[in-house]
């Protein structure tokens, strides 16, 4: 609630206003090592509030002594940025440095801003794999808690069948979130499940470019998932909700729905 704290957020969001970004992506954060003193006396590097707020972000090794990310950077940093990672594949247009006023340790005390376009190819960002083996939990179980992941927010949440190191049938978790979503999927791994142990490693995702356009069918209107690379299309699937949907009110298989909807696309009616 300081001024300068005040100040300092409401700056950062003016820019990305002036500047006209869409997304903000960043990179793992330098938190700092050893102690710092402030008004509550000498606490570990980074204080409590910035390693709260850090929850779901992705730290970087930290390479000098004391206070490097404050808890006004933390918050700034995890609540606009949607991903954190090496820079990604993008045409740069401009950049920008902010320099402060420390001079001490072997890194220049400014923080690099790259403005740019994302390639046309694709777009590429950060996701977090989640998984736990459990050999103790019912079927049942798991697919709640697919759900569940699902619905909060998780790009992807399926189960494996694996044998454990007892020779006992059990299953491999898996999900993908984005890291801003860790906090909240692990809890859910947790609370859910019986698992007492979640792996996690960071992954580079390329995706093609979505977009949806409807069609018309005999049978209502349709969605079509198109994905596209460099401005070609490679991939237009009907969306199966849709097609349910319309199978149920007419009374016909869903495979009759779907073959409709692909043939009208593909003759042109969806462009």
């Amino acid at each position: 609630g300081a001024v300068d704290s005040i100040v300092d957020i409401v700056a950062a969001c003016i820019a990305l206003e002036l500047l006209d970004v869409d997304r903000v992506l960043c990179s793992p954060i330098p938190v700092g090592r050893g102690a710092i003193e402030c008004g509550h006396g000498v606490m570990p590097a980074p204080a409590p509030a910035t390693t709260q707020l850090l929850i779901g972000a992705r730290t970087a090794e930290s390479q000098l002594d004391g206070e490097i990310t404050t808890p006004t950077a933390a918050a700034v940093l995890t609540t606009l940025a949607e991903s954190f990672g090496p820079l990604p594949e993008m045409e740069v247009m401009s950049i920008g440095y902010g320099a402060g006023t420390r001079t001490d340790g072997p890194l220049p005390n400014l923080l690099r801003v790259y403005i740019g376009r994302a390639c046309e190819d694709g777009t590429v960002d950060t996701v977090v794999e989640l998984l736990a083996n459990i050999d103790d939990c019912s079927g049942e179980l798991i697919g709640a808690t697919i759900e569940k992941l699902l619905s909060a927010g998780c790009v992807d949440a399926w189960a494996s069948p694996i044998a454990t190191k007892k020779s006992r049938p059990a299953w491999t978790l898996s999900a993908l979130c984005s890291p801003s979503d860790v906090a909240a999927a692990e809890r859910l791994f947790f609370t859910e499940t019986t698992t007492f142990g979640i792996r996690r490693r960071t992954c580079s995702r390329t995706k093609l470019q979505r977009r949806h356009e409807t069609v018309e069918t005999p049978y209502g209107p349709v969605r079509i998932k198109v994905g596209s690379r460099g401005g070609e299309v490679i991939s237009a699937q009907p969306e199966f909700s849709d097609c349910r949907k319309a199978a149920q009110a007419h009374h016909v298989p869903i495979k009759e729905v779907f073959a409709a909807a692909e043939a009208i696309y593909r003759m042109g009616a969806g462009k």
